[in-house]
């Protein structure tokens, strides 16, 4: 279920206030940048059920995070963000170790995914720097899961 009213606000019928808007972006931005630590990244939601130890990837993890904060990077106030360039390249790793190790253990396709595989990572490490450099690299992950038997 995408609405559980015992968990979201109501939806309310208001006035467009494109400053009020902005304000709340900044402050999200403010907020996940205060939270950020190399070491920890961030921490998982209380009420993720996803998995608490999947911090590294693009649909619950730090890959997503960076991607969303560079894209509001153009929208919000002035922000200054820690260089992620750097980070974002250790993210791998960690990540195929969850995959195999907890989610996926005899899927050979697991480390190929957008969403919680290397290619999101990759995607949000070729927007930080040099798309060129990774472009075969993306690519043959992308042709290595032609074969996936997922529907």
């Amino acid at each position: 279920m995408l609405h559980e009213f015992e968990r979201h606000e109501p939806l309310i019928s208001i006035q467009w206030d494109e400053p009020s808007v902005r304000a709340c972006i900044d402050a999200i931005v403010r907020d996940a940048i205060n939270r950020y630590t190399p070491e920890a990244l961030w921490p998982s939601h209380p009420q993720e059920s996803f998995s608490p130890d999947a911090r590294w990837n693009l649909y619950v993890g730090a890959a997503g995070s960076i991607w969303a904060l560079n894209h509001l990077a153009g929208k919000a106030a002035a922000i200054e963000q820690p260089d992620f360039s750097t980070v974002v390249t250790t993210l791998i790793a960690p990540n195929r170790a969850w995959l195999y190790g907890e989610k996926a253990k005899n899927d050979p396709f697991a480390a190929h995914g957008f969403l919680t595989g290397d290619t999101g990572i990759l995607l949000v490490q070729a927007c930080l720097g040099d798309p060129e450099e990774l472009a075969e690299q993306i690519g043959s992950i992308v042709d290595a899961n032609r074969d996936n038997p997922a529907p």
